[in-house]
């Protein structure tokens, strides 16, 4: 039996591990139109959404399409209208007075460095990618500390 006792030549082992596991790539799954139930039941946009079905424009090559190629080329019709004229005008959510356009893309970027900085953990291109994803932080940090500044600078003159 494995028992540490007097007189084996047993010796019992501690150890401490650290690992990291690599993140996996996710699926990217393909999300469902979330459409604005207030335009929904609007007549307005009903009506602007009917016509814009009755403008649709017939292929040239229709006599040649299948049923099933006429159906397909239909319902991206009816998504792409519905998408135009049914979607919320924005996401719904306020954004603080101090998050610009430019901040969002300047963080979005950020992000996509980072996966790629993790993807990329232990291989010989994980040094490239940790500072890029370094210099894009500090560039985000810089950008959202200016824009603060110039905001909160031109409230505190106003009061």
């Amino acid at each position: 039996m494995a028992a540490g006792t007097i007189g084996t030549d047993h010796h019992l082992l501690r150890t401490k591990l650290k690992f990291h596991l690599k993140t996996r790539k996710k699926s990217s799954k393909q999300h469902h139109i979330r459409l604005d139930q207030k335009k929904l039941k609007n007549e307005h946009f009903v009506k602007e959404f009917q016509v814009e079905l009755m403008n649709r424009p017939t292929a040239s090559n229709s006599n040649n399409m299948t049923i099933n190629q006429k159906y397909a080329n239909f319902v991206d019709y009816v998504n792409k209208a519905s998408k135009k004229i049914f979607t919320h005008d924005s996401n719904g959510k306020k954004r603080k007075e101090w998050v610009t356009n430019e901040i969002v893309e300047a963080v979005d970027k950020k992000a996509k460095a980072f996966l790629q900085w993790q993807n990329h953990r232990g291989t010989n291109l994980e040094r490239q990618h940790r500072s890029k994803y370094n210099l894009l932080r500090t560039k985000v940090k810089k950008m959202v500390e200016a824009t603060q500044n110039r905001i909160l600078g031109r409230n505190q003159q106003g009061n």
